[in-house]
């Protein structure tokens, strides 16, 4: 079983496999329900079992470890989410979410994983899909922004250093005050992204733009 203190103690897998059917049988009972593609969620309890093996985590920390795995297991498949928008429909929050990814980390490196699972990196245009689906712009807006972000990444170095979310989420905010005016501090509070690293990128984009 993995050291409870560092996360870190590499271990042997000695789990059984009737065990390991079981709580799989577990998981993907509690991962129905929240409208997630058949693919992703078997892909997200296979990562679930592998990592987190036979830990029992309480309500709280389960589901954060649940999302953190669909988040991973949309990755996997070429899909980009926002991780924090998918907590929301687990119920968890970006704290929660921040634990569980470090979590996460840790049992793949402890259990060797890393070649199973390895590292995927995002960029904030490979977001904007997931904002259409989810109402934010229009396919005409996706496509004039994501343009406008590989460009303005490529020119700002400062841009490079944001978390994707927070650039793709401002980029939506900045294209919809060209259109009409924004509240930016309700816009923050309800994508749950910080109002000054939005307006300094709203501010890039626009020098990037001018």
């Amino acid at each position: 079983m993995i050291c409870s203190q560092c996360h870190r103690c590499t271990v042997i897998d000695t789990e059984p496999r009737g065990k390991r059917r079981d709580r799989k049988v577990g998981v993907l009972r509690d991962m129905s329900g929240y409208d997630i593609p058949g693919k992703i969620v078997q892909d997200a309890v296979n990562m679930y079992v592998d990592v987190f093996r036979e830990d029992t985590l309480k309500a709280g920390k389960r589901r954060a470890a649940m999302a953190i795995t669909v988040y991973h297991a949309y990755m996997t498949n070429n899909i980009a989410k926002d991780p924090v928008l998918l907590g929301l429909k687990f119920g968890t929050d970006i704290k929660a979410l921040r634990r569980a990814q470090g979590d996460l980390t840790d049992r793949i490196h402890a259990y060797d994983l890393r070649d199973k699972y390895p590292v995927t990196f995002l960029q904030a245009w490979n977001l904007l899909h997931d904002y259409v689906a989810l109402g934010l712009l229009d396919v005409d807006q996706r496509e004039i922004l994501e343009d406008i972000l590989v460009s303005a990444s490529q020119e700002s170095h400062a841009l490079c250093r944001i978390q994707p979310r927070i650039v793709g989420l401002a980029a939506i905010a900045w294209l919809q005050s060209m259109i009409s005016r924004v509240d930016i501090s309700e816009h923050c509070r309800m994508y749950h992204v910080p109002k000054a690293t939005t307006c300094t990128v709203m501010q890039i984009l626009s020098m990037h733009m001018s």
